[in-house]
Protein backbone atom coordinates (compact mmCIF):
# COMPACT_ATOMS: atom_id res chain seq x y z
CA UNK A 1 0.00 0.00 0.00
CA UNK A 2 1.44 3.35 -0.87
CA UNK A 3 2.09 5.81 1.88
CA UNK A 4 1.25 9.65 1.87
CA UNK A 5 4.77 10.31 3.10
CA UNK A 6 6.80 11.35 -0.47
CA UNK A 7 9.94 12.31 1.29
CA UNK A 8 12.07 13.50 4.34
CA UNK A 9 15.01 16.16 3.75
CA UNK A 10 17.54 16.93 6.41
CA UNK A 11 20.23 20.07 6.25
CA UNK A 12 23.80 18.84 5.25
CA UNK A 13 24.78 19.99 8.38
CA UNK A 14 21.80 18.13 10.13
CA UNK A 15 23.39 15.74 12.70
CA UNK A 16 20.83 13.32 11.78
CA UNK A 17 20.25 11.19 8.80
CA UNK A 18 17.01 10.62 7.07
CA UNK A 19 16.61 7.39 8.44
CA UNK A 20 17.30 8.78 12.15
CA UNK A 21 14.42 11.58 11.76
CA UNK A 22 11.92 9.20 10.43
CA UNK A 23 12.62 6.68 13.23
CA UNK A 24 12.75 9.80 15.78
CA UNK A 25 9.56 11.01 14.25
CA UNK A 26 7.35 7.53 14.44
CA UNK A 27 8.59 7.39 18.01
CA UNK A 28 6.90 10.58 18.83
CA UNK A 29 3.86 9.80 16.73
CA UNK A 30 3.22 6.44 18.04
CA UNK A 31 2.71 7.73 21.63
CA UNK A 32 -0.43 8.04 20.39
CA UNK A 33 -1.57 5.28 19.89
CA UNK A 34 -5.04 5.41 17.96
CA UNK A 35 -4.75 8.68 15.90
CA UNK A 36 -6.33 9.03 12.86
CA UNK A 37 -4.67 12.06 11.55
CA UNK A 38 -3.22 11.60 8.29
CA UNK A 39 0.48 12.26 9.28
CA UNK A 40 0.00 9.75 12.20
CA UNK A 41 -0.89 7.43 9.46
CA UNK A 42 1.93 8.01 7.67
CA UNK A 43 4.58 7.34 9.65
CA UNK A 44 2.29 4.21 11.32
CA UNK A 45 3.37 2.83 7.54
CA UNK A 46 6.56 3.85 6.81
CA UNK A 47 7.17 2.27 10.59
CA UNK A 48 5.18 -1.02 9.58
CA UNK A 49 6.72 -1.50 6.25
CA UNK A 50 10.27 -1.10 8.01
CA UNK A 51 9.38 -2.98 10.88
CA UNK A 52 10.91 0.01 13.48
CA UNK A 53 9.82 -0.44 16.78
CA UNK A 54 9.57 3.22 18.85
CA UNK A 55 11.94 4.70 21.20
CA UNK A 56 10.77 5.40 24.50
CA UNK A 57 9.16 9.07 25.01
CA UNK A 58 9.40 11.17 28.01
CA UNK A 59 6.72 14.04 28.96
CA UNK A 60 5.06 13.82 25.84
CA UNK A 61 2.49 16.71 25.18
CA UNK A 62 0.41 17.35 22.40
CA UNK A 63 -0.77 20.80 21.06
CA UNK A 64 -3.93 19.65 19.01
CA UNK A 65 -3.77 21.07 15.21
CA UNK A 66 -0.57 22.24 15.98
CA UNK A 67 1.97 19.40 16.66
CA UNK A 68 3.79 17.29 19.63
CA UNK A 69 6.73 17.13 21.59
CA UNK A 70 8.16 14.60 23.89
CA UNK A 71 11.82 13.64 25.12
CA UNK A 72 13.91 10.87 23.53
CA UNK A 73 17.29 10.08 24.93
CA UNK A 74 17.65 13.39 27.05
CA UNK A 75 16.06 15.52 23.97
CA UNK A 76 13.32 17.59 23.35
CA UNK A 77 11.90 17.01 20.36
CA UNK A 78 9.19 18.86 18.63
CA UNK A 79 7.18 17.86 14.86
CA UNK A 80 4.70 19.44 13.82
CA UNK A 81 3.66 22.89 12.10
CA UNK A 82 6.24 26.04 11.44
CA UNK A 83 3.97 27.87 13.66
CA UNK A 84 4.88 25.39 16.27
CA UNK A 85 8.24 25.90 15.75
CA UNK A 86 8.45 29.52 15.37
CA UNK A 87 6.44 29.19 19.29
CA UNK A 88 9.30 27.14 20.23
CA UNK A 89 11.94 29.34 19.13
CA UNK A 90 13.16 26.76 16.72
CA UNK A 91 15.59 28.43 13.45
CA UNK A 92 14.53 26.80 10.62
CA UNK A 93 17.13 26.23 7.98
CA UNK A 94 16.45 28.39 4.63
CA UNK A 95 17.10 25.37 2.61
CA UNK A 96 14.22 23.55 4.68
CA UNK A 97 12.26 26.47 4.16
CA UNK A 98 12.46 27.41 0.55
CA UNK A 99 11.79 23.13 0.22
CA UNK A 100 8.38 23.42 2.07
CA UNK A 101 7.28 26.59 0.28
CA UNK A 102 8.31 24.64 -3.01
CA UNK A 103 6.38 21.51 -1.81
CA UNK A 104 3.12 23.61 -0.73
CA UNK A 105 2.59 25.14 -4.15
CA UNK A 106 2.82 21.74 -5.41
CA UNK A 107 -0.52 20.70 -3.14
CA UNK A 108 1.89 19.18 -0.53
CA UNK A 109 1.49 18.79 3.13
CA UNK A 110 4.35 19.65 4.99
CA UNK A 111 5.61 19.26 8.99
CA UNK A 112 9.17 19.64 10.72
CA UNK A 113 11.07 18.13 13.08
CA UNK A 114 13.43 19.91 15.66
CA UNK A 115 15.45 20.13 19.01
CA UNK A 116 18.54 22.40 20.51
CA UNK A 117 16.87 25.26 19.18
CA UNK A 118 16.86 24.35 15.36
CA UNK A 119 14.71 22.49 12.84
CA UNK A 120 16.71 18.97 11.89
CA UNK A 121 13.86 17.64 9.51
CA UNK A 122 11.52 18.43 6.96
CA UNK A 123 8.67 15.99 6.13
CA UNK A 124 6.19 15.67 2.86
CA UNK A 125 3.16 14.65 2.63
CA UNK A 126 0.65 13.98 0.01
CA UNK A 127 -2.21 15.85 0.81
CA UNK A 128 -5.01 13.15 0.50
CA UNK A 129 -8.36 14.96 -0.54
CA UNK A 130 -11.33 13.03 -0.48
CA UNK A 131 -12.09 12.47 -4.29
CA UNK A 132 -15.19 13.95 -6.09
CA UNK A 133 -15.41 17.28 -3.23
CA UNK A 134 -14.60 19.23 -6.41
CA UNK A 135 -17.75 18.46 -8.24
CA UNK A 136 -19.74 18.46 -4.66
CA UNK A 137 -18.72 22.09 -4.67
CA UNK A 138 -19.63 22.59 -8.44
CA UNK A 139 -23.08 21.25 -7.73
CA UNK A 140 -24.05 23.25 -4.62
CA UNK A 141 -23.07 26.26 -6.24
CA UNK A 142 -24.97 25.34 -9.66
CA UNK A 143 -27.94 23.26 -8.51
CA UNK A 144 -28.67 24.80 -4.92
CA UNK A 145 -27.28 28.27 -5.86
CA UNK A 146 -24.74 28.56 -3.14
CA UNK A 147 -23.21 31.73 -3.50
CA UNK A 148 -19.69 31.31 -2.03
CA UNK A 149 -17.86 28.58 -0.89
CA UNK A 150 -15.31 28.58 1.93
CA UNK A 151 -12.50 25.81 2.57
CA UNK A 152 -11.78 25.64 6.59
CA UNK A 153 -8.29 23.98 7.12
CA UNK A 154 -5.26 23.68 9.29
CA UNK A 155 -2.84 23.75 6.38
CA UNK A 156 -0.70 26.34 6.49
CA UNK A 157 -1.57 29.63 3.86
CA UNK A 158 0.52 28.34 0.55
CA UNK A 159 -1.36 24.58 1.12
CA UNK A 160 -4.89 26.02 1.66
CA UNK A 161 -4.81 28.83 -1.55
CA UNK A 162 -3.52 25.65 -3.57
CA UNK A 163 -6.45 23.63 -2.26
CA UNK A 164 -8.54 25.90 -2.46
CA UNK A 165 -8.22 26.50 -6.26
CA UNK A 166 -7.71 22.86 -6.75
CA UNK A 167 -11.96 22.26 -5.01
CA UNK A 168 -12.88 25.71 -6.73
CA UNK A 169 -13.31 26.96 -3.30
CA UNK A 170 -13.92 30.92 -3.79
CA UNK A 171 -12.09 31.61 -0.12
CA UNK A 172 -9.91 29.63 2.50
CA UNK A 173 -8.80 29.72 6.07
CA UNK A 174 -5.79 28.39 7.18
CA UNK A 175 -3.75 27.65 10.04
CA UNK A 176 -6.98 26.66 11.86
CA UNK A 177 -7.12 24.04 15.21
CA UNK A 178 -9.53 21.46 15.99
Amino acid sequence: EETPLISCHVPAESCVTQIQALQLAWSLISVRHHSSDPISKAFKKVAQRNQWSAQGVEFFEESHGHGVAGMIDAKAILLGSEAFMKNASLDIPLALKHESQRQQIQGHRVCYMGWQGEVQALFVLREELIEGVDRVIGSFKGRFGVKQCILATGADEILARSSAHWLGADRYRSNLTP
